[in-house]
């Protein structure tokens, strides 16, 4: 263990020595440290401008590249003021010193007994890295060294041009992530939906290497997940990897694996995935080394081999066989792949080049994020890709209602409030804004259907909450009564009175809905056009 304080001035980080100003702070790091049992250098920003110099960032970035045995220690920098995102007078590339699990920041804003808890995170954090032996993996380290040199060389030096305003490589801070994370997470175990994972990593069901590395990329992800309670923790070290065993299992994820790209599209072929995990750098075949985005290219020869026999058999008698996995495609008729590469641009840029672009009808492909080194930015682009998988479908800001038996009433009444807040109250001018946003909900649900019989596990949890053959029925008196109201008068208002009590009487709590604003609303207005009959 090594203390350090940098001084701009000098230009330099120096060993903190007794009599100095950070001496007492280091005495109680020191003790945290040596009850943890583990090896961490520490470094104290000492001046408040620190982070607005190129120097301390340079500094801190060339710590890890100049070592060349790549015998590399866990890092926490304890500032004056905390990282900050953008700012003309700051170093851009600040959000370095708390980028992975290398490099730990905790600054003002985490004063007295809070900065302390903070400190005592890191240390909790880093030890449990440790008995992971993640810093003892091969990847791991290639990751720091590389990242140090990324940063000291991405400073811009040409003035006058975009130096002061540009740095050409982001990096992001765990911290930040994993509050944003913690948001993701909790909108998922409100749902309590399950999701069946392919992974495909020629570690999947190897051990990682590195210096006495047992565990395997599958369990490395498991760990993550099981400690957000994602997956069962009696199921996180399962060895078989089967999700047919789990699909009765409860909420959650459970993973498959792949260990190159023949393997992958024979498991797609066979079984609906709801997302891939695709690593990028896969293993050898036949002496020639596998990349992700070869699996990526496979799936859209396939899915244009598929549309072209159909065109053809359009007009031809002659059959010929479509690929099997394009029968067996993810939720929503689109394959979702998750890139888990160490340096997470790799696989979008490597597909760009091919011509492939990151978002398509049959595909989507975020950025991604590398489990090992970056767990939080990886736990919140995973979740907010989960999250964005049900949005698409369930739409709107109507997670609120997830798990609820009148769920289709709710978004109604959560329409209407949002649009009650924009324009009057006329049931009609209401009607025909939410008209084409309730067909769009139910065609989704209708195609998740047809995911269902494909075996997506997914799929199954959503139907079962929200959109069962009892649910049909309401939906469809739904549907014809905002028809109804959206374009036509007072001569259809019998029909309306007709759908309207369809409703109620489906309806699991019907004084709850007599009490909906939307409700009453569209009552008052149906009881209006029928007094112009009578």
């Amino acid at each position: 263990m090594k203390y350090f304080e940098f001084n701009k001035y000098h230009k330099e980080i120096k060993e903190i020595k007794e009599g100095s100003f950070y001496f007492f702070r280091m005495l109680y790091v020191k003790s945290l440290l040596v009850e943890a049992d583990i090896e961490v250098d520490i470094f104290f920003i000492n001046n408040k401008e620190d982070l607005k110099t190129n120097t301390c960032i340079d500094t801190f970035a060339g710590y890890f590249f100049q070592d060349t045995s790549n015998n590399f220690v866990p890092v926490i920098i304890i500032g004056n003021e905390d990282l900050i995102i953008g700012g003309k007078d700051y170093d851009r590339r600040q959000m370095f010193l708390d980028s992975s699990i290398w490099i730990y920041y905790v600054g003002e804003g985490n004063k007295g007994n809070k900065r302390e808890k903070d400190i005592e995170k890191a240390v909790k954090y880093i030890k449990k890295n440790y008995e992971n032996k993640l810093y003892n993996i091969n990847v791991a380290k290639e990751f720091v060294e590389f990242n140090g040199r990324i940063v000291r060389e991405s400073k811009l030096q040409i003035k006058g041009a975009h130096a002061d305003d540009v740095s050409p490589f982001v990096f992001h801070s765990e911290r930040n992530m994993k509050d944003l994370a913690d948001q993701e997470l909790e909108k998922i175990t409100k749902l309590n939906l399950k999701w069946r994972f392919l992974l495909i990593d020629d570690f999947a069901n190897t051990s990682l290497s590195g210096d006495g590395i047992i565990k395997n990329k599958t369990e490395y992800i498991k760990v993550i997940l099981a400690k957000d309670g994602l997956i069962k923790q009696e199921n996180k070290e399962q060895e078989n990897n089967d999700c047919n065993k789990n699909d009765n299992s409860g909420e959650g994820i459970c993973i498959e694996i792949a260990t190159d790209i023949n393997s992958a599209i024979n498991k797609i072929s066979k079984k609906t995935y709801d997302i891939i995990l695709l690593d990028y750098l896969l293993g050898e075949k036949n002496r020639k080394r596998e990349y992700g985005d070869k699996f990526i290219e496979n799936i859209k020869e396939g899915i244009e081999k598929a549309q072209s026999i159909e065109t053809e058999q359009n007009t031809q008698s002659e059959e010929k066989e479509i690929p099997e996995f394009v029968n067996k495609i993810g939720p929503l008729n689109r394959f979702w792949i998750f890139p888990i590469s160490s340096f997470s641009t790799a696989m979008i840029d490597k597909i760009r080049e091919r011509g492939i672009g990151h978002l398509d009808k049959h595909w989507y492909i975020p950025r991604g994020a590398d489990p090992l080194n970056t767990p939080q930015l990886f736990r919140y682009n995973l979740y907010r890709f989960m999250n964005m998988q049900i949005e698409e479908l369930l739409n709107y800001n109507n997670i609120e209602f997830a798990g609820s038996k009148d769920y289709l009433i709710h978004i109604i009444e959560k329409l209407y409030k949002d649009y009650k807040k924009k324009n009057n109250k006329n049931a009609d001018k209401f009607a025909v804004k939410i008209y084409p946003e309730l067909i769009l909900i139910h065609s989704k649900l209708q195609e998740l259907s047809k995911d269902e019989e494909h075996d997506s596990l997914f799929a199954k949890s959503v139907i079962k909450k929200y959109y069962n053959p009892k649910q049909e029925k309401k939906w469809q008196h739904v549907l014809h009564l905002f028809y109804l109201l959206s374009s036509h008068g007072y001569l259809k208002s019998p029909e309306m009175w007709k759908e309207l009590n369809s409703i109620k009487q489906t309806a699991d709590n019907t004084e709850k809905l007599k009490k909906q604003k939307w409700y009453k609303n569209v009552n008052n207005y149906i009881a209006e056009l029928y007094n112009k009959i009578n």
